[in-house]
């Protein structure tokens, strides 16, 4: 039997700024890296720097998500400064949620959730993928 599990991603993307300068300023090794020029139409593409939590069976999306604020709380001048110097550069997060058999997770973000992403001006977004019991999902 599958089991809900819920990812949340930390991402930095920007037309101007290199992967290889977001790494050394934010100095956190990512969990994946896009270079624009790898995309089938780099002129619609951008540079895509992320961090992960991973799948993780959760009942609430919080958990993973103060799993990155830890990561990320040294770092937040230094993004705010890679924002400053490219103009073009946005951040978001990203919660990710597999659900089965209709058993979401509890969707709350703290406050400090919700503050952390305030302090990089950062947008949150959600997907859920709901899959019956005889769907493969990849799990």
């Amino acid at each position: 039997m599958y089991k809900t599990r819920v990812m949340v991603c930390f991402c930095l993307v920007s037309n101007d700024c290199s992967t290889d300068i977001m790494t050394t300023s934010i100095r956190i090794e990512p969990t994946k890296v896009w270079v624009k020029e790898s995309f089938r139409l780099p002129e619609h593409a951008g540079n895509k720097w992320l961090l992960s939590s991973g799948y993780q069976v959760s009942k609430g999306i919080s958990d993973q998500f103060e799993q990155l604020i830890v990561k990320l709380a040294d770092e937040v001048d230094a993004i705010n400064l890679l924002r400053s110097q490219y103009k073009d550069l946005s951040c978001f997060f990203e919660v990710v949620i597999q659900a089965f058999e209709q058993q979401l997770p509890e969707m709350i973000l703290s406050r400090s959730c919700i503050s952390f992403a305030a302090s990089l001006d950062a947008e949150i977004g959600f997907d859920m993928y709901i899959y019956e019991p005889d769907e493969e999902c990849g799990a």
